[in-house]
């Protein structure tokens, strides 16, 4: 370790110590690493100390402040997006993966926490991998601690919300940037993207994709993961240098030193993009200037923000970049120019069906290294699908995750997905225990989704945690466990008509939160508020997910509609092929998706205090509908409800695309609830009862298409959805249809059947067919339990 680095550590424990009012330990009780902190020495304390006044840190070695200090004020709490939300704060905690409202989570006092944490830290060891395993025991008992930053009026900073380690975070990054330029305090903030990301996810075929998809997308993401991490090993700096990095996206603090060097590191890394993909995926890289003592200014563009500015700067040179993939190296290199704008693949003769004879099944590229897949030697997949198969596989076992420096292997495309990224210097490994310490190599070793015991014995890996969602349904074929493919979720799992669906999500706006919404535009609140969504991305969804596939799969069981088989948990769960940044794409049989949104909507909802939103758009496909094309088509209905506006008090979206009909999801709630009613009934065997008649479908439709075809009507279906619902001869043949249904059957189901009119049976309520409101979205839920009720017969013969 170095001098600022063991600084940094002394400093971080007595910033912890002061803050939840504890008298900071002897060496002694800090083991290991009791010692080395005290005999620190400049330039790396200087460091230090002026990254800290730069930052109006008030920390005093020895203060202590009093143990009944007030909560950290979450970071929700600042996003103004009107509504009046009243200020919520976070409860003192170590970090969890487990959501806000789980009964896992409980509170600490502040003696217990400072306890745990000295613990902690006492545990490690010594070595080039300690300080970035303190870095993670910082996050883990710092995340919920009020800093101790002061204001800046001028610069209109406010510390609120700022908790101790994103103090500890840029005090860390500051500093050492400027332990690499003594005399200059100019830095850079360089951003980060991968445009192509998406293509190169959903242009594949049906065949084998549920097997390989969730490897292809999480290659992409340790892809982007692995130019980070050369960026950091390149120029010498921790990962707190990172401020922000998610779905694809980031933003790194660098010494301004280090500018002439960039342009050459954005060339090698597309270098070796282009030699992997062949131009289909490009790093777009670009940097702005900023100053280490503007880091805390959080005026707005318009005010002379330095921050924002900075931000908005580094958006405009990431869009020009994005518009000129490769052009150094195309006009550098005839051999690169070749690779960009020449042809590709190699051609070759033709099998009767009119496909190529060396192409992957799965990919469609020529395949120059054949190999089979295991369980069908007809089929050809390139090596780097079936890489990302077998990927899959492991990812979802997965409970660590290794990463180890390796010497940069030559870029040729069609590399197994490890092999690709060790062309970048690294080599990833997924683990489902902790190895035994094999050598004293530096690596890096996470845990995923969980904190409990991720501290090792070796003082070269540095130790921390991540957040990952690997939720991926699988089933035992030929004695074998294997992913669930789209046509066991769409045959097997799904109930009512065969087809599997693709629900794609994300969060309204977010960009306009970060650059306004979002009270203080300081790089803290910024990089607060994109780990608080990340986490509940990474971090919560897979929990969310399981919980409402639980619930989906006992509601269908008690329709009699379609049963799984008896302790087979997998069934209607849900394929999370990506999620990350501000938006999820996920795979499944057609019936649950429209809860997994609703629950996910909801719980997102309530973790950032109503103050954002989701929207979200769900499709359908048969089992041979291709992938992408159910992709796109998703991506295609959540772009619908993003444009939905309810009448003309405008539109927050918040707002869902299902079965061809857009609306905000206060709309949604009670069509779901018919839904589920009708389902219910026409699903019912209960003793003397039996199921209402199809015929209920038909009474219900033809209202919701009178409903449609009545001007006057159709006109108030473009009110808000708190405007009252025109009356009309819809009203009266409703009720004339359902009554004489009713007439035929057994009270209970009479009784159900009559209450699904409601109010509307007497017009002389108030305000009239209050209660009716559905009616502009009938058809909808018409549809949506003809679906769930219909019975198709499977391909083995027999009805479903």
């Amino acid at each position: 370790m170095t001098e600022c680095e063991l600084a940094l550590i002394r400093y971080g424990i007595g910033l912890l110590a002061q803050q939840l009012g504890q008298a900071a330990p002897d060496a002694e009780q800090l083991g290991a690493m009791g010692a080395a902190i005290h005999r620190v020495e400049t330039p790396g304390y200087a460091a230090v100390e002026r990254a800290r006044e730069l930052m109006g840190d008030t920390w005093a070695a020895g203060s202590l402040r009093s143990e009944s200090g007030e909560n950290l004020v979450s970071i929700f709490s600042l996003v103004d997006r009107g509504g009046g939300a009243p200020v919520q704060s976070t409860p003192l905690r170590p970090f969890s993966f487990d959501g806000p409202g789980s009964a896992a989570v409980t509170t600490f006092s502040p003696t217990d926490l400072f306890r745990n944490f000295i613990a902690d830290v006492a545990r490690i060891v010594a070595g080039s991998g300690a300080f970035e395993t303190f870095c993670s025991v910082m996050a883990l008992y710092g995340w919920a601690v009020p800093s101790s930053l002061c204001s800046n009026y001028s610069l209109h900073f406010d510390p609120t919300g700022v908790s101790v380690f994103e103090q500890f975070k840029f005090v860390t990054a500051t500093a050492h940037c400027l332990d690499r330029q003594p005399g200059r305090e100019d830095l850079l903030l360089i951003g980060g993207d991968i445009p192509g990301i998406q293509t190169m996810l959903y242009t594949i075929t049906s065949r084998g994709v549920a097997k390989s998809l969730r490897g292809r997308s999480l290659y992409l993401q340790l892809l982007g993961d692995a130019v980070v991490r050369l960026l950091l090993g390149r120029f010498r700096l921790p990962a707190a240098n990172v401020v922000v990095n998610a779905g694809g996206n980031f933003k790194v603090l660098i010494p301004a030193a280090i500018e002439p060097d960039l342009e050459g590191f954005r060339e090698a890394v597309n270098r070796i993009m282009l030699d992997l993909h062949g131009g289909e995926l490009y790093v777009s890289l670009a940097w702005a200037p900023l100053n280490a003592a503007a880091l805390i200014d959080a005026r707005p563009r318009d005010g002379g923000g330095e921050v924002a500015i900075a931000n908005a700067t580094l958006a405009d040179a990431l869009r020009r970049e994005k518009d000129r993939w490769f052009a150094n190296l195309a006009r550098q290199d005839p051999r690169h120019y070749r690779a960009v704008f020449g042809p590709f693949g190699q051609g070759g003769p033709l099998t009767r069906d009119g496909d190529a004879a060396t192409i992957c099944k799965v990919c469609h590229v020529d395949v120059t290294s054949t190999t089979r897949d295991e369980d069908d030697d007809s089929e050809t997949y390139c090596r780097q699908c079936l890489s990302f198969e077998r990927l899959a596989n492991q990812v979802w076992r997965a409970r660590w995750l290794e990463v180890a420096p390796s010497p940069q292997r030559p870029a040729r495309p069609q590399l197994g997905w490890n092999d690709a990224l060790e062309a970048f210097g690294f080599r990833y490994e997924f683990h489902s225990a902790m190895l035994p310490r094999r050598d004293s190599a530096p690596r890096w070793i996470y845990r995923l989704n969980d904190i409990s015991g991720f501290l090792g014995d070796s003082g070269e890996v540095a130790y921390g945690v991540r957040g990952l969602t690997n939720l991926t349904p699988h089933i035992v074929e030929k004695g074998k466990e294997v992913i669930r493919d789209i046509s066991t979720m769409a045959e097997k799992d799904a109930t009512g008509v065969r087809r599997y669906g693709v629900l794609r999500m994300d969060v309204d706006d977010l960009g306009a939160v970060f650059g306004g919404a979002l009270r203080y535009q300081d790089l803290f609140h910024i990089s607060t508020l994109s780990a608080a969504v990340k986490l509940f991305f990474e971090g919560h969804l897979g929990s969310i997910c399981v919980a409402a596939a639980r619930e989906w799969r006992g509601a269908v069981g008690s329709w009699h509609l379609r049963a799984g088989r008896d302790g087979d948990d997998q069934w209607k769960a849900p394929y999370v092929i990506y999620a990350g940044g501000d938006d999820l794409f996920i795979v499944g049989c057609w019936d649950v998706l429209p809860e997994l949104a609703r629950a996910i909507r909801s719980a997102f909802h309530a973790y950032s205090e109503g103050r954002l939103t989701m929207s979200a758009g769900i499709n359908l496909g048969h089992d041979k509908f291709p992938l992408y094309q159910a992709a796109d088509s998703a991506g295609a209905a959540l772009r619908r409800a993003k444009h939905l506006r309810a009448g003309d008090a405008g539109s927050p979206k918040d707002a869902v695309t299902f079965l061809g009909a857009s609306l905000t999801w206060k709309e949604f709630e009670p069509v779901r609830r018919f839904v589920l009613t009708l389902a219910q009934l026409l699903g019912s065997s209960g003793e003397g009862t039996g199921a209402a008649p199809r015929a209920l479908l038909r009474v219900l439709g033809a209202a919701a298409a009178d409903y449609k075809s009545d001007d006057d009507a159709a006109r108030s279906a473009t009110l808000g959805s708190e405007q009252q619902v025109r009356l009309g001869p819809w009203l009266w043949r409703l009720n004339y249809g359902l009554g004489r249904m009713a007439a035929r059957l057994a009270p209970p189901m009479r009784d159900g059947v009559l209450a699904l009119n409601g109010s509307p049976r007497d017009a002389r309520d108030s305000p009239p067919g209050a209660a009716w409101r559905i009616i502009r979205h009938l058809d909808l839920a018409v549809r949506w339990a003809e679906f769930l009720v219909r019975k198709e017969e499977v391909r083995n013969g027999g009805a479903r």
